[in-house]
């Protein structure tokens, strides 16, 4: 009779243990999962932003160049600037701050 209540003893232990380390290998299965998971986004987010950074110096060159196009001195045949073009004042045009007499 002792013997069986040692076996008995016995098992009731093992089912605890199985019953606390199977939840626990589930939520550490989680974990895993979830940190791979971290892991693969913040790969996926460095990459977003190294692209970011290329199309951002992309735009800003294409900007230089729409600009640099349009502020070219682009003069036709006339001595005018071209149609669409934008030409420069020249030096002597150009009014600074202290030269000019708005109050006289």
């Amino acid at each position: 009779m002792r013997s069986s209540w040692r076996v008995d003893v016995s098992l009731v232990c093992f089912v605890l243990v199985l019953a606390a380390a199977i939840p626990v290998a589930l939520l550490r299965t989680k974990t895993y999962a979830l940190g791979y998971d971290l892991g693969r986004l913040k790969s996926r987010e460095r990459e977003l932003r190294q692209r970011n950074v290329e199309l951002v110096s992309e735009m800003a060159s294409t900007q230089r160049a729409v600009r640099d196009k349009h502020t070219a001195l682009g003069v036709a045949r006339n001595g005018k600037p071209a149609d669409g073009m934008l030409a420069l004042p020249n030096a002597h045009e150009v009014l600074h701050g202290k030269e000019t007499d708005h109050g006289k």
